[in-house]
């Protein structure tokens, strides 16, 4: 969020769509992710419905909700999103260990506001503060990374998969457990 409200000044409609909406997201944050234009492969035919999108994202960035009802399609499993990401003409967006640290001021490269705002939606519809929503995630991404760099290292001696369900492989990453 922080790399896109650098350069699309026409996010906070995006995030003005997605609080108007709460209610969509209250099983599933999934869907609050936001699509913004990446590029555009003039060699590439679309058919009419990616163009509609792509001429949407050209405007500014959008929820995956608001292009849904902007062209009129019935779900975003009809979308075809899939198509555009993969030939790099469209980036799907969302909350990132980027924005979390932007949030928390240990990197501030881009436009923090713009995960602040992402953030407050997130925890909104988690039902926690902001702040307790970085320091969760954060600690994830710690515990995760470090769970990484031990089978990295170890993958040579173990099954790298068994080592998700390790107990004292969990415990190395969390001591608390």
């Amino acid at each position: 969020m922080a790399w896109v409200g650098k350069r699309e000044p026409g996010l906070l409609k995006a995030f003005e769509h997605l609080r108007n909406r709460m209610h969509l997201y209250l099983g599933s944050s999934r869907a609050m992710q936001i699509f913004t234009l990446s590029g555009y492969n003039k060699n590439l035919e679309l058919n009419d419905l990616e163009s509609e999108i792509v001429t949407l994202l050209a405007q500014r960035p959008h929820s995956v909700y608001e292009i849904v009802e902007k062209t009129g399609t019935i779900h975003p499993a009809t979308l075809p999103l899939n198509h555009l990401e993969k030939n790099f003409i469209i980036q799907r967006c969302g909350l990132t260990p980027t924005d979390l640290l932007h949030i928390n001021g240990q990197f501030t490269c881009w436009d923090k506001e713009a995960s602040n705002k992402m953030c407050a939606l997130f925890a909104a519809v988690s039902g926690i503060s902001p702040e307790e929503l970085v320091e969760k995630l954060l600690n994830r991404v710690v515990q995760q990374l470090t769970l990484e760099l031990i089978k990295k290292q170890l993958d040579a001696e173990t099954q790298s998969d068994e080592m998700d369900t390790c107990k004292v492989c969990q415990v190395l990453v969390n001591p608390s457990l």
